[in-house]
Formats: C-alpha cells, sequence, structure tokens
C-alpha cells in the first residue's frame, strides 16, 4: 500500500488549516494520503476514540462553564477530523463545499432529534454526492470495491507488516 509520507502534498484551493494539518503530519512522519484511500482498522480506530474523546473533554466543558476549555475542545476536535481527511486523502474544500451545498438547501423546522430549531430536510433534498469528486481525486472505486478494505486499508510505513 502506497502511503505519503514526508512530503508536501498541496491540493488545490485547500484552507490553510488543512494545509496545517499537512505540516504537522509531515512533521511528526504521520500519514499524509496522496489519494484517497481507506485506513487501516485499527488506524481508523484511533483516530475516531481521539475525536470521541476530544467530545467528551468538550462536555465536561461545557458542564464546567470554561469557556477556554470549549475552544480548546472544539479546536482539538476539529483537528482530529481534519488532521483524518488528511490521513485518508480527502479533498477537503471541495467535499466541504458539496456538503454546504446541500446543507444550504435544507429548511428551519423541527427535526427528528425533536430540537425546536432545527434544520429539516425538504421534500426532494438529495444528500451530498461525495463520488465525483473521489473520482476526480483519483480514488481507486474498483480495487477498493474488489478488496477487503478492513484487511488492506492505508497503513503507517512504520507499522509492523503484520498489523494490517
Amino acid at each position: 500500500m502506497e502511503s505519503v509520507v514526508n512530503k508536501q502534498v498541496v491540493l488545490e484551493a485547500q484552507p490553510k488549516e488543512y494545509q496545517d494539518l499537512v505540516d504537522f503530519h509531515t512533521k511528526f512522519n504521520m500519514l499524509v494520503g496522496k489519494t484517497p484511500a481507506p485506513l487501516t482498522p485499527r488506524l481508523m480506530k484511533e483516530r475516531i476514540d481521539c475525536m470521541a474523546e476530544e467530545l467528551c473533554e468538550l462536555g465536561e466543558a461545557v458542564q464546567e462553564r470554561d469557556m477556554d476549555k470549549v475552544v480548546d475542545a472544539l479546536i482539538d476536535l476539529m483537528y482530529f477530523a481534519m488532521g483524518t481527511c488528511v490521513m485518508l486523502g480527502i479533498d477537503f474544500d471541495a467535499h466541504w463545499s458539496e456538503v454546504q451545498r446541500t446543507n444550504m438547501s435544507k429548511e428551519r423546522g423541527v427535526g427528528k432529534r425533536g430540537h425546536a430549531v432545527d434544520m429539516v430536510k425538504p421534500a426532494g433534498w438529495t444528500a451530498p454526492n461525495h463520488w465525483p469528486i473521489l473520482e476526480r481525486v483519483g480514488y481507486d472505486f474498483d480495487y477498493w470495491a474488489n478488496h477487503d478494505w478492513k484487511s488492506y486499508g492505508r497503513v503507517h510505513p512504520d507499522e509492523e507488516e503484520g498489523t494490517r
């Protein structure tokens, strides 16, 4: 599995924050995906665990009414989420724009969460379509459709062969 480490990968029109994460991953010899590909289950679980930890810290900060900790937890959560996008080789800006486009077509109303001030999907609403973006940036549909991604996801080059 090809990994891109210690190389500056700059996708066109990426937000400064995305490039900051590429720089961070490069500095610490962490995975920087050149094209979209899944991570190994172990690596993806680590990323999810880190995001869950930050979400818990956010809840604690809100309970404590500590704005400094709220801000820190939110930024750390975004750091892990966007860092995971870097590892996955996701064209963040293009996918963000697709989600923004569909979110802007929602309407204010009471949704399934029961909140009085929620955004709901109107009749005819369509979900974001990420496939054309993935295809444009080199996602290998045939390879990943015909392989067990749970066994063959992108792996950091420092990992032992047997841990995939």
